[in-house]
């Protein structure tokens, strides 16, 4: 039988096809830690890249007095019920927060910084697009508290940034990153992309030299391609499919980046993401792969809150701003975990981070999880996907390239399965296993 897989599903869990009839009030007084992590969107873009399926304003920045107020709205909402907790790690991303003007910068992320308690050595990490940095927003954004940058690269082929609607060369990377340093800002992640239109394994070979042994960034991440209906790259990709990469050339992508990133002594700190060393990895992610609450505000903001998910509705969706003008959350769906549920999502969530501590998850959920998920382990450490270790369960190398196909194997049986992703061309012959933990009481 062949595996059934989804598409990546890198934060959530359950994913939104199986919550989105639900709406539930967030619990908030469930929580069995103070530190929280925060995620704050901002839905703005000066152009839309040919990938995206986000809704973002495309206007000047000036002219985006109304949705930054009501973006301050629902941190307002927040504050008075999370006074108990403490960021240890954020993400202020979007669209393209560096875009906004200083003065904005200082009035939305110094409202979350004055509303939200912050611990005083929180990494903050602001996503940028390369080129669009300057002397006045860096130090808006430092007076903020921002001491990470996350450069949206995706390629460093001209030919692939036309399709992306980006224009970031080498250049531009290269005096961007130098310009933050200026400002002390050294720690800097870049996210790179696969599966672009016209893009070629040699073509990802190079721009990955030039990022791991030329830009040399602190943290780099990948991410797969998924063509999502409506944007630009569906309609690439009806008129010529052969466009784009099939899942053979993209595995031999993934095996490039890692590949070069070892190369120039980078070191895997998930499945796809490697940093110069552990100690630089993403704190923001792995705290969230930890299970840690994820506060997440503004339009389509995915969050979870006192063992609720919840995902916000767009802001083009009139009841975006009704419910905020009427000092409500802006909440699409929100679903409750049960215990199992909350078990799952640990395993699910925590294989991200390469390693489950056996140890930990019993003590937290009062049950032996190698136990209760015993068939799913074997088969995983069978296929050499899993290694024990004492009280740790490691992905491996093989593991890690089929980790979304793994994830799969412990979702609740009343979720569907879509047939997606890079795994499907990797390994067909397991059959799907899924054991139903039964929790006493």
């Amino acid at each position: 039988m062949e595996g059934k897989l989804m598409s990546p599903q890198f934060n959530n869990y359950p994913p939104h096809s199986f919550m989105k009839d639900f709406k539930q009030p967030i619990q908030y007084e469930k929580h069995s830690r103070k530190e929280c992590i925060n995620y704050i969107h901002v839905p703005y873009c000066n152009e839309r890249c040919g990938y995206c399926i986000l809704s973002s304003v495309i206007r000047d920045a000036s002219k985006l007095g109304k949705e930054i107020e009501l973006i301050k709205k629902e941190i307002d909402l927040y504050s008075d019920n999370i006074k108990d907790r403490e960021v240890v790690a954020a993400l202020w991303g979007g669209g393209t927060p560096s875009l906004l003007l200083p003065e904005q910068i200082e009035d939305l992320y110094g409202h979350a910084r004055k509303k939200i308690k912050f611990s005083e050595h929180a990494e903050i990490t602001v996503e940028v697009k390369p080129g669009t940095l300057n002397n006045e927003n860096i130090e808006a954004f430092k007076a903020c508290g921002v001491n990470r940058i996350s450069f949206g690269v995706q390629t460093l082929n001209e030919e692939e940034l036309k399709y992306c609607n980006r224009n970031n060369s080498v250049d531009i990377v290269y005096n961007t990153m130098d310009l933050a340093a200026k400002h002390g800002l050294n720690d800097i992640n870049f996210d790179l992309l696969i599966g672009i239109p016209t893009q070629t394994v040699e073509s990802f070979k190079t721009t990955c030299e030039q990022v791991f042994s030329h830009l040399r960034p602190n943290h780099a991440s990948l991410y797969i391609l998924i063509v999502h209906p409506k944007t630009y790259f569906a309609r690439l990709y009806e008129k010529n499919k052969e466009m784009f990469a099939g899942d053979e050339t993209k595995k031999r992508m993934y095996d490039v980046f890692f590949d070069t990133a070892a190369k120039y002594n980078y070191t895997a700190t998930s499945p796809l993401n490697v940093a110069k060393n552990s100690a630089l990895r993403s704190k923001y992610q792995y705290y969230n792969w930890k299970g840690y609450e994820r506060i997440a505000i503004g339009p389509e903001a995915i969050g979870y809150c006192g063992e609720t998910q919840y995902i916000n509705l767009s802001w083009r969706d009139e009841k975006y701003e009704e419910l905020l003008n009427a000092s409500e959350l802006p909440v699409k769906c929100s679903y409750n975990l049960s215990k199992d549920e909350l078990l799952r999502r640990s395993v699910i969530l925590g294989l991200q981070n390469l390693e489950l501590n056996l140890e930990e998850m019993n003590s937290t959920y009062g049950l032996d999880v190698l136990n209760h998920f015993d068939s799913i382990w074997k088969l995983l450490i069978e296929k050499q996907l899993i290694e024990k270790k004492e009280n740790i369960l490691h992905l491996t190398p093989s593991g890690r390239k089929l980790l979304y196909y793994i994830q799969t194997l412990f979702y609740d049986n009343r979720i569907e399965l879509g047939q997606q992703g890079i795994a499907g061309v990797i390994i067909k012959e397991i059959e799907h296993v899924n054991n139903p933990v039964e929790f006493a009481g």
